[in-house]
């Protein structure tokens, strides 16, 4: 039986997984990084948090990127990780992702 699309992102998520939380992702193999608009970007979920694990709100970094004390294509912490799936681009940093999608509206 073919798997559902939904199932079918799912199976490559569940392989990406990580800690809970977005934990650390570090020892997962992933090509090198690439740019690319994060319109292009889609949410793995339909609610976020307003605060990231270390307690700092997803409006401080927006906040941070309008004022140019974080630099969206150099800080590392805002690489995002995303799984491409029927060639749409998922990601698995959400809240990060939304912060971006923010500030470049």
């Amino acid at each position: 039986d073919e798997l559902p699309r939904e199932a079918k992102l799912v199976q490559i998520l569940m392989r990406m997984r990580g800690p809970a939380d977005g934990g650390d992702l570090s020892g997962v193999t992933r090509p090198d990084p690439t740019v690319v608009a994060v319109d292009l970007v889609n949410y793995t979920h339909d609610e976020i948090s307003a605060h990231f694990k270390d307690k700092n709100t997803i409006t401080q970094l927006v906040e941070d990127l309008v004022q140019g004390r974080v630099d969206p294509l150099r800080a590392p912490f805002l690489c995002l990780d995303v799984v491409r799936f029927d060639n749409e681009l998922w990601s698995l940093r959400n809240r990060r992702l939304h912060a971006l999608k923010t500030y470049q509206a």
